[in-house]
């Protein structure tokens, strides 16, 4: 559901829902992660967002309405009713701030996007030569040359830059909060330990993230094997590993471990 508010998918939540479970038999298969038998989410069907309507659609309330156009209730109700849970809305805020401070940031996503349009840009002459007289399943006229490919790569680029504060500004209209806060974790030794914060693990010396105001995080010291987490310094000082933030403005932590 995050993945799919963030993508701007204009046609997921009445049409592309499906979910899978793993109904294997062997005993090793449950190891690895997915193979445990619970229902999940199926993920496909994804030409209609990443930048093809507007960049600032808000998908998380769309996917969250009583009943949409055509008075359907039931594709809405899942995910409504959770996010009406305390505990879940913590864990669903925190997780979407997660994945736009790490797979979701524009540093991460461009080089792929790079990656993607190196791969198959010399198939592409040959490739619009094949079908730009012919239209889609929407009568819409195939690409009609490179540049208009090009461009359309550029709007991914663009998808990917500025569609993140919208994201924020959409969890924050869907929970009626304040705002958000960076916190940032300075000084880590690396060799020493790492840091968690929500489903997140810092191995950097410097890290930032930014966080929802009114939505509390756990962050946790990770001391390695061998180490010994000794305190926080910075604007909590404490020496309990785990800490509860709950932070109104910009906040510094520093683990200090031996």
């Amino acid at each position: 559901n995050i993945f799919e508010t963030y993508y701007s998918n204009q046609d997921w939540i009445e049409s592309n829902i499906k979910i899978w479970r793993y109904n294997g038999v062997d005993r090793f298969e449950n190891l690895y992660y997915g193979n445990d038998g619970k229902f999940r989410w199926m993920v496909y069907d994804l030409d209609g967002g990443f930048g093809i309507e507007n960049v600032g659609e808000n998908i998380l309330e769309q996917a969250t309405v009583r009943r949409d156009y055509s008075g359907r209730e039931w594709p809405y109700v899942i995910l409504r009713r959770i996010l009406s849970m305390e505990e879940f809305k913590i864990r669903f805020a925190n997780r979407y701030a997660d994945l736009l401070n790490s797979v979701f940031l524009p540093e991460k996503i461009i080089p792929r996007i790079d990656r993607f349009e190196s791969t198959i840009s010399s198939e592409m002459p040959r490739h619009i030569a094949r079908w730009r007289d012919t239209l889609d399943g929407w009568k819409n006229p195939y690409l009609q040359s490179v540049d208009e490919w090009m461009k359309n790569v550029q709007d991914l680029r663009e998808f990917a830059i500025n569609r993140p504060q919208y994201a924020f500004g959409h969890v924050q209209e869907q929970f009626g909060l304040e705002g958000t806060y960076k916190i940032t974790f300075s000084g880590l030794d690396t060799n020493k330990g790492s840091i968690k914060i929500s489903t997140l693990t810092i191995n950097s010396p410097e890290w930032s993230g930014t966080y929802f105001k009114g939505i509390p995080v756990t962050v946790e010291a990770l001391p390695y094997s061998d180490h010994k987490f000794l305190r926080w310094e910075g604007s909590n000082e404490s020496t309990d590993k785990v800490l509860s933030i709950d932070a109104r403005e910009d906040i510094v932590l520093k683990p200090i471990f031996e």
